[in-house]
């Protein structure tokens, strides 16, 4: 399972467990039908500058990054 580390603070592991959606299905289904996700789990929809939180059961902390995976927002 691929992991996201901050290489700008010497490799630090965000989170264990991150999941990627890069097929135009794995887009559109999100994280739609999950209950939660855990404090290491994350998604990370490639090509995607909007996202809807339509039918989410819970709260989730979303950034938005740039083709040089630069954080531009936070929400």
């Amino acid at each position: 399972m691929p992991k996201l580390v901050n290489q700008s603070q010497g490799n630090r592991i965000l989170l264990e467990d991150l999941k990627v959606a890069s097929t135009m299905f794995d887009r559109m289904k999100g994280l739609l039908g999950t209950k939660d996700l855990g404090a290491s789990e994350g998604l990370w929809i490639h090509r995607c500058n909007s996202i809807h939180t339509f039918f989410m059961n819970y709260a989730i902390d979303c950034v938005f990054v740039d083709r040089s995976l630069k954080v531009q927002a936070l929400v």
